[in-house]
């Protein structure tokens, strides 16, 4: 079964392309602090929580995994927008990034999903940087689309010199005549595909950095 819409997207015709504004790597960690996401493994860990900021009555899904990648690394996968139908393919039809600003550091990514009653979801959503006590993280929050709620939330953190853990979070509340039971179990897995394409991912830049090569560049169309 298809998921309901990890990520949504444009549903119009997408805008032209935009060049790649490289985004800044992080400097490596110099002291351990407490993030409550200690105790990650490769495998990845799910929860769910309320949703606030706004409320809303859908709960918010996560998890986070460790992923042997330096922070800086993990940072730089994790904010590659245009690539997000690479961490999940079966369920995301197209992701294109098609604004950015520099100067604010945000970028709107246009989504666009199936659902299991033959429609689509859609949105645009503007992904911004947001202050984090420890490590690094970004909010998508949709501005167009066909859904009534839509946020994302990514951030990474330090696990040590070489190791990073990354923690994605997803609200879904489609516009569409679709049993709410039937949403929960399939964001559920779709965040959890993610993280683990994620892991992997990052994990391959890391160990093409270490060899001398050079990491995937990013593809924002």
């Amino acid at each position: 079964m298809r998921s309901l819409g990890l990520l949504v997207v444009l549903g119009c015709s997408p805008g032209p392309s935009v060049a790649h504004v490289a985004v800044p790597r992080p400097s490596p960690p110099t002291e351990v602090v407490a993030t409550g996401l200690e105790d990650a493994t490769e495998v990845v860990k799910m929860y769910e929580r309320d949703s606030t900021d706004p409320p809303n009555p859908m709960p918010t899904i996560g998890g986070y995994v460790r992923v042997r990648a330096p922070l800086a690394v993990a940072y730089e996968v994790a904010t590659r927008f245009g690539e997000y139908r690479e961490l999940n393919p079966d369920y995301i039809d197209q992701s294109t990034v098609v604004d950015r600003d520099p100067r604010t550091k945000t970028a709107d990514l246009y989504l666009k999903v199936p659902t299991v009653i033959g429609e689509y979801v859609w949105a645009v959503v503007r992904f911004k940087p947001v202050r984090t006590a420890v490590g690094y993280a970004y909010r998508g929050d949709q501005v167009q689309g066909n859904l009534d709620d839509l946020r994302i939330y990514w951030r990474v953190v330090p696990r040590g010199p070489h190791d990073s853990i990354a923690q994605f979070e997803f609200l879904a509340d489609p516009h569409l005549p679709i049993p709410r039971p039937w949403i929960v179990p399939e964001v559920r897995e779709g965040v959890r595909i993610i993280l683990t394409h994620f892991r992997e991912k990052a994990e391959a830049a890391a160990a093409s950095a270490e060899g001398g090569g050079t990491s995937q560049t990013p593809n924002d169309e």
